[in-house]
């Protein structure tokens, strides 16, 4: 069995090889993560193209590195701290996670995506006990109020306080 191959898909590998060569791997240590500034002069267009593909096929270790030194040069750009968030996330990070959605929400990114992440990362990190994981998710249900992941969300939250608060009895053995 021949497997046909796509000369378009070939070329678009192929430039993207190049963007990476490009954009080489300059750059100090942080803590252990290679992080490195574009120069001002660098296409900094290459670099969000590498982030993309990194974030896209789920390498958030890459995209984080990526976001990071993008982050450097444009740190106004909520994009870069939404997605580095959602890679943060991915990593079990959670308080780094936070403050990029933070950062993205204070920004004007997407404020229900930023507020349910937020509402599950404070969940994650204080179960129902904390305000700002139900104060998050109830301006989701405000933002939109049909949204099925918000409801789901909502009765879980609810059916694990109720686990919390009230337990139910074990049933006693008898002898």
């Amino acid at each position: 069995m021949m497997t046909r191959i796509n000369s378009g898909r070939v070329g678009f590998y192929l430039i993207i090889a190049l963007i990476f060569v490009q954009c080489g791997k300059r750059g100090e240590v942080n803590n252990g993560t290679e992080i490195s500034t574009p120069q001002p002069n660098e296409d900094t267009a290459a670099l969000t193209l590498e982030g993309e593909l990194y974030y896209k096929g789920k390498n958030y270790v890459e995209a984080v590195k990526v976001y990071s030194r993008l982050i450097n040069f444009d740190s106004v750009n909520k994009l870069y701290h939404y997605r580095r968030g959602v890679s943060y996330n991915a990593l079990d990070s959670t308080n780094l996670a936070i403050d990029d959605f933070e950062s993205a929400l204070k920004m004007g990114y997407d404020e229900f995506k930023c507020r349910f992440a937020l509402g599950m990362l404070y969940y994650k990190l204080h179960s129902n006990k904390d305000s700002l994981a139900r104060a998050n998710i109830n301006r989701c249900l405000e933002l939109q109020p049909s949204s099925q992941k918000v409801l789901k969300w909502l009765e879980y939250m609810d059916k694990s306080d109720a686990e919390i608060y009230h337990p139910k009895k074990k049933p006693s053995k008898v002898s």
